[in-house]
């Protein structure tokens, strides 16, 4: 490895993350392929970018009432590197040479600071900067999220939103699915064998949680296809299906849901836009032998009639993501909510239109406005005739005003998530 410090690897991620809009696991995997030399501390940048970027609006707010510079206006990099700065002195137990190193090569790369900037930060706690503002505005500064997202929460969940906010600034579980759930016990003791905290999950019979440790994709389990990293969430949705008929997966890629419904029915189809997602679905499938086929379509005009039933989880504006995947609160805005809703109101008419009668559609999403969630479920009765029925099984709390349940970190360790069932007559 390299001399390059922590702090400059994880400021040269976070730019691109940023500026690209891209996953922070996507820029690390590309990244990290680039500078194999440095995979030594790619699970140190990780867990950094992660504490960094669960802070970033107080780290943006001592940027702004310590050093005077409003980071919006500066370069991507430049504020990385600057975040990266406040973040190591403010809330990381290091020592002065360290920060003084960091400081050096923050110089050589074009942003000045000096050790009296660094004595300033560390001597302003937080509670001064908090103090810096008012209402919602000073919520979205406490829990760094943006403003409007604050907003919407509290006003659909009220005083409830503050453990929510909680739950997305703390590490939630991993979770996994067997793909053989008849195994479930034999995987359980095999992970706990190899030092990870796992145990059965008491809601779906295929699902382990696990709570501590490292390398589940490196386990002679995962390789020889015993399980799939899958969130708790995700895996209800095949589980609502009963596993009777053949479904198609209009949003199929990568391939967990329709896989894990084939692994359950003998057989799924998986539908997707883009081929070069497929082929990560194909590649699960044939991972742990499961027959899925896969067609690359555009899932509103899918080349398929009279189906059993569709699984239907389109992009959404991924709000209740914002715990394990905080990158997204640098860009997240209102109008993901408007683009995404129209989008999937479409795939869920297009669904409707395949459905034999008393076929099913299972829409979710990983998000958690009213406006793609239960407004799409009013939509679709109203509209399109389609029936929503209680979903079994029922793991979470009622969706709003609708039938269908909604999933919340703080409540059920779980992301952010809403599900619903719906029968054409």
């Amino acid at each position: 490895m390299n001399g390059k410090l922590v702090e400059i690897v994880a400021a040269e991620v976070l730019s691109r993350v940023e500026e690209s809009r891209l996953s922070l696991r996507h820029v690390m995997e590309e990244y990290f392929s680039s500078h194999p030399e440095l995979e030594p501390i790619r699970g140190l940048v990780r867990a950094y970018l992660l504490g960094l970027l669960r802070r970033y609006r107080i780290i943006d707010s001592y940027a702004l009432h310590v050093f005077d510079v409003d980071v919006t206006t500066m370069s991507y990099w430049r504020r990385a590197l600057l975040r990266s700065i406040i973040y190591e002195a403010k809330f990381r137990d290091v020592g002065k040479d360290r920060l003084l190193a960091v400081i050096k090569a923050a110089k050589r790369l074009g942003v000045r600071i000096e050790w009296s900037d660094i004595v300033s930060v560390k001597a302003v706690p937080v509670k001064s900067i908090l103090r810096q503002y008012s209402g919602v505005e000073r919520v979205a500064v406490e829990y760094s999220l943006p403003t409007w997202v604050a907003g919407y929460l509290l006003k659909l969940l009220g005083r409830e939103a503050y453990r929510l906010f909680k739950a997305f600034n703390r590490r939630q579980p991993s979770w996994i699915r067997v793909v053989d759930a008849s195994l479930r016990e034999e995987v359980v003791s095999a992970l706990r064998k190899r030092g990870f905290s796992a145990s059965p999950d008491r809601d779906l019979d295929d699902v382990v949680r696990v709570d501590a440790g490292r390398g589940l994709a490196r386990t002679p389990e995962y390789r020889r296809g015993l399980f799939v990293i899958q969130e708790k969430a995700s895996s209800l949705v095949p589980h609502l299906t009963g596993f009777k008929g053949v479904y198609i997966d209009l949003t199929a890629a990568p391939g967990v849901k329709i896989s894990h419904v084939a692994s359950r029915s003998g057989y799924g189809v998986g539908v997707d836009i883009k081929y070069r997602r497929l082929l990560a679905a194909r590649n699960l499938a044939k991972r742990i032998r499961v027959a899925v086929d896969f067609v690359s379509s555009d899932s509103r005009l899918p080349p398929l009639r009279e189906v059993d039933g569709v699984i239907l989880d389109p992009d959404c504006s991924s709000l209740g993501r914002l715990g394990v995947s905080p990158e997204m609160r640098l860009w997240v805005t209102p109008g993901y909510v408007e683009k995404y809703s129209r989008l999937q109101w479409e795939l869920l008419a297009s669904a409707y239109r395949i459905l034999r009668r008393g076929g099913r559609v299972i829409y979710s999403t990983c998000t958690l406005t009213v406006e793609e969630n239960e407004e799409n479920v009013r939509r679709a009765v109203e509209e399109l005739g389609l029936s929503a029925i209680t979903p079994e099984p029922f793991i979470g709390v009622p969706a709003i005003g609708v039938e269908g349940q909604r999933l919340y970190p703080h409540l059920h360790g779980t992301i952010g998530f809403f599900t619903a069932v719906m029968e054409k007559r």
